[in-house]
């Protein structure tokens, strides 16, 4: 799906200072909306897990799309999910709001998910060439101390490194030169075919041979034996799933099976170099990913190369709990400098107030095995990942095994890859990276392996000021022999404003963010012992308090951070990060309802719609909704509705407050249904420049910093013609965690009544 960004000169009806860009149709440019058309994921309930099933145990999909029937609705089945985790369905589906409601209340369903399209981040290719016959100038395992765990015996032997990516290019010799048992590529499974395109046919085949490049690429970062340039962990046992063609883009249900079936087949780890800007922390694939984390095995995941948009844009897919998300750190010669995060590092936080990157490594510059049988050097947090992945693999070969930890292994796994962390700078300067766009830092991997002492949590998440939490518990774990005792001591960090410093309430997200440092912009940090001992092999607990920053204010989003920082007589030291957000994110207004938006435009004009107006299907002056996206919402619609009454016309006030003489509260009814409520249908929007067509709602929209111009079709979403009429469009937006069923947690705005009709015949004349 794609909808139009509009980048012009002048809109009459923007107020002073407006964010929503002026409007220009002439110069519209198309924004891809990542959804796969009329295909959605549904995860059975219990009951469902139960019904759904064969004598052999796989699942019974013919009996759920007959379930489907029986409420109205014809689907065909794609994908098959029947793990021992998750089980569900993806199919295709004529659908609309009232449909998707509908099967979401099945007893049968847990829950559903539109099928997104997932891209691998944006990455440079700096070069390519033959084999290396020496050593490299820069070696990131001499940044990360990968290399002395090299020498000391830790390769990462009996792991397996599963990759969810493009494949692998398993005949160089790096990776073994072969396929299948007894090579180190000794499985994996091919989803979609070389000519795969997201959303298209599936062709899928026992080989994941790699066409693309990427996937070797990153497999060379895990686990290339070459002697010039190994692996984090060169001994480690690939399985590479295959869900990119030749070409970019792979749709989530694809991801999702190849996540499941690495868990299945036995993965100790799995990579996902792959994402998507729609970082809600409940979509489908992160929901996989933090289950499979939860059941032990450790999932490294890119953080995006989303740089450039800012604060709160992180990938979906890294948003998984205790799912590590990776930052990219470039190269550097300095021996006295750890390293330059890299600009095209996504930034956190979550929407839901949780610090990512959890951790950074290597990225930047970035020399490894690649398509056609040479080697290359490429930038991104593609290859930060994989660096992460191969430090996990050394931990559980240096523990005995992933096995041997238990099921709590990946999330220890996790936590002391985090807590290993060393601050970077910001690329180009002399400052810190905010935790926000770091989290720990730049792994080190001899903590990693050889520390006796481990913490939990690795990182506090202090929510906004509304959900604040002030008060943790910290453990630490003392594994070793003999006792220790540990000194701790507050770290402060920095803090950004994640939203302009410019008066009359601005909503944008800053691009250029503020970074502030000193007392007044750090919280007040308690620590309950500036000292604990700990016996061998026994834990210690101690507590953490802490009080916001008292500047800036809080309309400004501010962000900050730091660190506990963890340093025992045994010469061990680790870094306990902490986030928190002074403001709410609840109240971040996704439209600037206070200038006016969203307009509802006379056509291509800059005027809004008089009461009263006239249209007529197929000509180009059409009621447009035109609007922005200043925050993700988790849906947004534009739906036509009959007039109101004269005697109940809307009084619109600020964006919190909803009020009319006469209007209810149960008017409000969601899900919307055609033909109650006053509500008729939401609109399809007219392709623009060989786009598709867009439907309305859209759900887990992200943000956006142009302007969209929507003009609408002669037909409903769900296909119906809508007749000759007066309407209303009534545009809506949920705010960030809101309420659907609540009308005080979306923002809405009712445009004014107008009569639209469909031409008549040519031998029929008609005013207009």
């Amino acid at each position: 799906m794609r909808i139009v960004l509009l980048l012009a000169s002048f809109l009459s009806v923007s107020a002073a200072n407006s964010i929503l860009p002026p409007v220009d149709p002439s110069t519209a440019t198309e924004l891809p909306i990542n959804y796969v058309p009329g295909k959605f994921i549904v995860q059975f309930s219990q009951t469902g897990s139960s019904k759904y099933i064969k004598r052999d145990g796989s699942a019974d999909i013919t009996s759920f799309i007959r379930t489907l029937q029986s409420v109205g609705h014809t689907a065909t089945p794609d994908i098959t999910f029947n793990s021992t985790l998750f089980h569900g369905v993806s199919f295709q589906l004529s659908a609309n709001e009232t449909s998707i409601s509908k099967i979401k209340a099945l007893p049968e369903v847990k829950r559903i998910w539109p099928v997104q399209i997932y891209t691998l981040p944006p990455f440079s290719v700096e070069e390519a060439h033959a084999q290396l016959t020496s050593l490299p100038i820069w070696n990131p395992h001499n940044t990360t101390n990968v290399n002395i765990v090299h020498e000391r015996g830790h390769l990462g032997r009996g792991v397996i490194v599963a990759t969810v990516d493009s494949g692998v290019n398993y005949s160089m010799a790096a990776l073994g030169g072969g396929f299948g048992p007894g090579f180190k590529v000794d499985g994996g499974y091919d989803f979609t075919g070389n000519d795969y395109t997201a959303g298209g046919t599936l062709a899928a085949d026992n080989d994941p041979m790699d066409c693309l490049g990427h996937g070797t690429h990153v497999a060379g970062i895990i686990a290339s034996s070459d002697p010039y340039l190994p692996g984090v962990a060169p001994e480690a046992t690939l399985r590479s799933y295959k869900v990119f063609g030749c070409s970019d883009g792979a749709s989530s249900d694809v991801v999702i099976a190849a996540f499941l079936r690495a868990y299945d087949e036995g993965a100790d780890v799995i990579n996902a170099s792959l994402g998507s800007s729609q970082g809600f922390p409940d979509e489908a694939t992160a929901v996989v990913t933090s289950m499979i984390q939860a059941a032990g095995v450790f999932v490294a995941v890119a953080a995006g190369n989303s740089g450039s948009a800012r604060p709160f844009y992180t990938s979906n897919a890294a948003n998984g709990v205790d799912v590590t998300a990776a930052g990219s750190v470039k190269h550097q010669s300095s021996p006295n400098v750890t390293g330059f995060l890299n600009s095209f590092t996504s930034w956190g936080p979550t929407l839901d107030s949780r610090m990512k990157p959890d951790i950074s490594a290597p990225g930047g510059t970035i020399n490894s095995t690649y398509k056609n049988g040479k080697w290359g050097i490429l930038s991104g947090t593609s290859m930060a990942s994989p660096y992460i992945a191969g430090v996990a693999a050394l931990y559980f070969e240096s523990h005995g095994g992933r096995q041997a930890l238990g099921p709590d292994g990946s999330l220890l796994a996790h936590n002391i890859i985090q807590a290993s962390g060393k601050p970077v700078l910001m690329q180009g300067s002399n400052v810190t990276a905010h935790v926000a766009r770091q989290g720990s830092g730049m792994v080190d991997a001899l903590k990693v392996v050889e520390y006796v002492t481990s913490i939990s949590p690795s990182v506090l998440n202090l929510n906004d000021t509304t959900h604040f939490n002030p008060f943790h518990t910290v453990t630490i774990t003392n594994s070793g022999n003999e006792a220790v005792t540990y000194n701790l001591h507050h770290e402060p960090g920095s803090l950004f404003s994640a939203k302009e410093n410019i008066p009359k309430n601005d909503t944008s997200v800053s691009l250029t963010p503020i970074i502030y440092s000193g007392s007044q912009y750090t919280p007040d940090v308690r620590i309950s012992d500036a000292t604990i001992t700990i016996a061998a092999r026994t834990t210690g607990k101690f507590s953490v308090t802490f009080t916001e920053p008292a500047t800036p204010d809080g309309v400004l989003l501010p962000v900050y951070g730091g660190a506990i920082i963890i340093n025992g007589s045994n010469s061990e030291s680790l870094r306990l990060s902490y986030m928190g957000i002074k403001g709410d994110l609840y109240s971040q207004n996704i439209w600037e309802t206070n200038r006016g938006a969203p307009h509802f435009l006379d056509g291509s004009k800059g005027d809004e719609i008089q009461d009263g107006q006239n249209y007529t299907w197929g000509n180009a002056r059409l009621p447009t909704p035109y609007f922005n996206v200043l925050w993700s919402t988790r849906e947004l619609s534009f739906d036509v509705r009959k007039p109101l009454p004269k005697k109940s016309q809307l009084k619109l006030t600020t964006a919190s407050q909803f009020v009319t003489r006469d209007w209810q509260p149960t008017d409000w009814a969601y899900p919307f249904i055609p033909g109650q409520n006053n509500y008729l249908g939401s609109i399809r929007q007219t392709p623009s420049r060989g786009g598709s067509v867009t439907d309305y709602p859209l759900s887990d929209l992200s943000r956006h910093s142009g302007g969209v111009y929507a003009s609408p079709q002669d037909v409903f979403s769900n296909g119906e013609t809508i007749p000759d009429g007066e309407y209303r469009i009534l545009g809506r937006a949920l705010r960030n965690f809101g309420d659907y069923n609540n009308l005080t947690d979306w923002q809405w705005k009712l445009s004014s009544w107008f009569t639209v009709v469909h031409k008549v015949p040519s031998n029929t004349t008609t005013s207009s």
